[in-house]
């Protein structure tokens, strides 16, 4: 999660949700999972990071 959806799930609590989609190019392999209020959920362990790449 970036910081910006980090914030926002913490604002917005449980109308806040994380679509995790797993194996997306095998469908029969496909896995879904929906965590509501991802920042409650996971709390403390999100470390928001941002990556550049200069050219």
């Amino acid at each position: 999660m970036t910081d910006n959806e980090l914030r926002a799930a913490t604002m917005l609590g449980d109308k806040y949700h994380l679509y995790l989609v797993s194996n997306c190019m095998k469908p029969e392999l496909r896995k879904l999972q929906i965590v509501r209020n991802p920042s409650k959920e996971y709390e403390g362990r999100f470390a928001p990071m941002v990556y550049r790449v200069m050219g």
